[in-house]
């Protein structure tokens, strides 16, 4: 496994996937509740996610990497120095040190 550059945010994200209407976000306490109009089927859920989080926080998909649960509806995820914070964003988010 690769270790997470400074600077790279770690969240926990609960993904609703099915949803009717445009991908949304919301923060829900400590973590982030995602509802994605795709099904997860064939990773497509997953790089919707990655599509939607990487808007969000203002960087490539690519800097946005599911690092455990993916196959699972709650995920870790690591966004490689985020370039803004969502609205509603929790004030005090651990940032990764290695």
């Amino acid at each position: 496994m690769v270790a997470d550059p400074p600077g790279t945010l770690v969240i926990q994200v609960r993904v609703t996937t099915g949803a009717r209407g445009s991908p949304r976000a919301a923060w829900q306490g400590e973590h982030m509740a995602v509802w994605l109009n795709v099904i997860p089927e064939k990773g497509r859920a997953n790089k919707a996610l990655q599509v939607l989080l990487a808007e969000l926080f203002g960087v490539a998909p690519s800097a946005v990497r599911i690092v455990k649960g993916a196959t699972s509806r709650t995920k870790l995820v690591s966004i490689v120095a985020p370039g803004t914070w969502p609205p509603g964003c929790p004030a005090r988010l651990p940032a990764s040190s290695a």
